[in-house]
């Protein structure tokens, strides 16, 4: 699918992103006519500039022949965007996994939790700083948190100790 019929289909609108060959460059057009970049609104730029990475990347690793030789990083690629969009990327995010690493980092526990059910071949770290200000990352356990009966929403609202204790994997050494 294009980034054009990805906006078509779950903006609802006609809005397009256009390369504009002699002036070398990208513009958004809303209902054919050309918009300054200011225009659109924040989240709508935010899920745009997301999907056109995720879209880009596995063209990428096709073009190049790169499968599963290319990571893709992404910054809470949910955070202030509408809640469908968090469908909408898991569904990006699941594509783009079978040509690409597709590390992120998230305070939604939901996203984790959506992209571990749909994407399924996920690992998941918790980042955090020990009581002594080292940085840590602990490796979570998927069958800890199923036999526990917590979900990777959960996480968000847990104390650190617990985390430790019932889910945590491997332990790291501070950073």
């Amino acid at each position: 699918m294009k980034v054009n019929d990805f906006l078509a289909e779950y903006l609802e609108t006609k809005t397009d992103i256009r390369y504009l060959e002699i002036e070398k460059r990208l513009s958004t057009f809303d209902y054919y006519r050309e918009v300054s970049s200011c225009l659109p609104a924040d989240d709508v730029w935010h899920m745009l500039c997301y999907v056109a990475a995720l879209y880009s990347a596995k063209q990428y690793a096709h073009k190049y022949d790169l499968r599963d030789r290319l990571i893709l990083l992404l910054k809470e690629p949910e955070a202030h965007t509408f809640p469908y969009v968090v469908r909408l990327l898991t569904e990006l995010i699941q594509e783009v996994s079978d040509y690409a690493y597709v590390i992120f980092t998230t305070h939604n526990g939901m996203h984790t939790s959506t992209i571990a059910d749909e994407v399924g071949d996920v690992i998941v770290y918790y980042v955090y700083r020990d009581k002594h200000g080292w940085i840590r990352v602990i490796k979570i356990s998927i069958e800890k948190l199923a036999k526990h009966i917590i979900e990777l929403s959960d996480l968000l609202l847990m104390r650190l100790s617990e985390i430790v204790e019932k889910i945590a994997e491997q332990y790291s050494k501070p950073i």
